[in-house]
């Protein structure tokens, strides 16, 4: 597995720097191209599609996250010296190695939009979009082949279930509070696991910590705020959020950019924000959750009501 990194390794290192740059835009688009897509749609185009895409998001985040930190693998550069990461994606590449989560994310976001599209075309454009990004990965030095491999086949099997709870709700559509408290309870329950079991101490001659567990549970407890903001953003949307996505090209743009500037502006700072006076594990969960929170629940509402006196203001 090393080797193939180290073969890929010499390729990148002999491309042009464009080629790299590609190779980066492929692996990180998935983590902000995502979320934005999945808002857009759930808020101009179709609101059950757009929940669909984005619980997939969340929660192939969160069981990627309890994979990896069971496993506790390390990533290939701490396995063998002689592998060097891409520098353009250092600040996105740190923790522990499998499954890879920009592989997970790609297999949840591409994925289920095939599963909305439904067609032979979207199901090609899926698979080499996924493909591609986890080629990325390997390419730019940050995951093993096993690691990529891991996510898709692992996220396959989070899309075959969500499948069939999106249909089951689609037709008994009181049940989503059941689905809610599952998908709860299941981070509930990752977080306690998370910051209750042990992690690997491995330090180097010179005293250095190889990985700090403290790394990969603050980036856990992001993911985690991400995860809670969608999932109980999506049933307070069910139940009091009952806008429609109808209207003409302008006010659908307007609709949208209302959302996403302050989702855009909470999503950069806020956990920076929170962290100057609680500890970084909970200003990162603290932050995740009200931005994706604002966009899945709390502007649902407040676009339902603004929808509600615009049409009696009409009538």
């Amino acid at each position: 597995m090393l080797g193939y990194v180290l073969f890929l390794q010499e390729i990148r290192q002999s491309c042009p720097s464009f080629v790299v740059w590609i190779m980066v835009a492929i692996s990180e688009f998935v983590v902000i191209g995502a979320p934005i897509i999945a808002a857009y749609i759930t808020l101009c185009v179709d609101k059950s599609k757009g929940s669909f895409i984005a619980l997939n998001f969340g929660t192939g985040h969160i069981v990627n996250d309890i994979i990896k930190m069971t496993a506790c693998v390390y990533r290939p550069w701490v396995k063998d010296s002689r592998i060097k990461l891409a520098t353009q994606v250092e600040s996105s590449s740190g923790g522990y190695s499998m499954p890879s989560g920009h592989t997970s994310g790609a297999v949840e976001f591409y994925g289920s939009v095939a599963i909305i599209k439904n067609n032979k075309k979207w199901w090609i454009i899926s698979s080499l979009l996924i493909i591609l990004t986890a080629f990325s990965r390997n390419f730019l030095g940050a995951h093993t082949l096993f690691d990529v491999l891991v996510a898709i086949l692992e996220n396959i099997l989070i899309l075959v279930v969500s499948v069939k709870f999106y249909f089951y709700i689609k037709a008994h559509e009181d049940k989503d509070i059941f689905l809610f408290v599952f998908l709860f309870l299941l981070g509930m329950a990752s977080m306690v696991y998370v910051l209750n079991k042990s992690y690997p101490m491995d330090y180097l001659e010179d005293g250095t910590l190889l990985v700090d567990p403290m790394t990969m549970i603050n980036s856990f407890m992001k993911d985690l705020g991400l995860y809670l903001g969608i999932v109980t953003g999506w049933i307070v949307m069910r139940r009091f959020g009952k806008f429609s996505v109808e209207g003409t090209s302008k006010e659908k743009s307007i609709r949208f950019i209302v959302a996403i500037i302050p989702t855009a502006i909470m999503f950069f700072s806020l956990d920076k924000v929170f962290s100057l006076l609680i500890d970084t594990k909970w200003s990162s969960f603290i932050g995740r959750f009200i931005t994706f929170f604002w966009i899945m629940g709390i502007y649902p509402v407040i676009l339902a009501r603004f929808q509600k006196r615009k049409k009696e203001a009409n009538s």
